[in-house]
């Protein structure tokens, strides 16, 4: 029972100590200051957040393009063999 008694009695003394420490203007400042960087430190992480997804929306670009490009390069490539195969075998014929 007594040491129940000491934490209560311990939790109001802190509470009391916290509300007479945050009422302090140079705590209020200390604070202000504090949020504020951690603001900035926030902007300049999502900037560079962006960038990050900007540059890997580029790279997914233009590996699509590369992409595209290589299989019209194949299907070409499948269209002459077909041809030259049709011819071969137009020569084994006659």
């Amino acid at each position: 029972m007594n040491k129940q008694l000491i934490r209560i009695g311990l939790g109001v003394l802190a509470g009391a100590i916290g509300s007479k420490i945050i009422q302090s203007q140079k705590i209020k400042d200390l604070a202000v200051g504090a949020v504020a960087g951690g603001l900035k430190i926030k902007d300049d992480v999502d900037k560079a957040v962006e960038k990050v997804k900007e540059n890997a929306d580029d790279i997914v670009a233009e590996a699509k393009v590369l992409k595209m490009e290589k299989d019209i390069e194949r299907e070409e490539e499948e269209k002459e063999n077909d041809i030259e195969e049709v011819a071969s075998e137009a020569d084994l014929e006659d």
